[in-house]
């Protein structure tokens, strides 16, 4: 934003998402908890205004390919203040896989924008300020969910959204975005 940078950081266990100035010096952070995944962290934060959103999906199980070990909190998407680093709402979200798909504001003309974040679950439209959940379109999949992490892209209308596992499955899906 000119002003600052917004960085997720992993220690190994937890997520801390920090601020810093161009000079260099610690603004603020916070330790968001636990991170959850077979394949560590990768979720990169946006700006929207003054906000900082993050979308921190993990893994439900502590061992995901055999569904054991359930983890305790769920999966969270956050906004924080950039300037103070104080929360301004946060959003619990299902847990099943770690997804690492960075969320995007759209704006259509006419309406107000929408916060769309893609995870394993469904693709979610969230009012950026409130981080109500305001529509989601539920991923079906043959067999066991798989995670996201590309970002979803919006063209024409429609969101484009890829997810894949290491087993080989790979899946698109493009949701006509249509009324409100």
């Amino acid at each position: 934003d000119g002003e600052a940078v917004y960085v997720p950081f992993w220690n190994g266990k937890d997520i801390i998402l920090t601020a810093y100035n161009f000079n260099g010096d610690k603004l603020w952070d916070h330790n968001l908890g636990e991170f959850v995944s077979q394949h560590g962290a990768g979720a990169s934060p946006i700006l929207y205004k003054d906000l900082v959103i993050f979308s921190m999906d993990k893994d439900a199980y502590r061992d995901a390919n055999k569904k054991t070990g359930p983890v305790a909190n769920p999966s969270t998407l956050y906004a924080f203040d950039k300037k103070t680093g104080k929360t301004v709402w946060e959003t619990p979200r299902e847990a099943i896989r770690a997804c690492y798909s960075v969320p995007f504001i759209l704006d259509k003309p006419g309406q107000a924008p929408e916060l769309i974040v893609t995870s394993t679950s469904a693709i979610t439209g969230y009012d950026p300020l409130t981080g109500k959940s305001t529509w989601y379109f539920t991923w079906v999949f043959p067999k066991d969910p798989l995670r996201t992490i590309a970002a979803t892209v919006h063209t024409d209308n429609t969101l484009f959204a890829c997810s894949g596992d290491g087993s080989g499955d790979r899946y698109m899906v493009a949701v006509a975005l249509k009324g409100q």
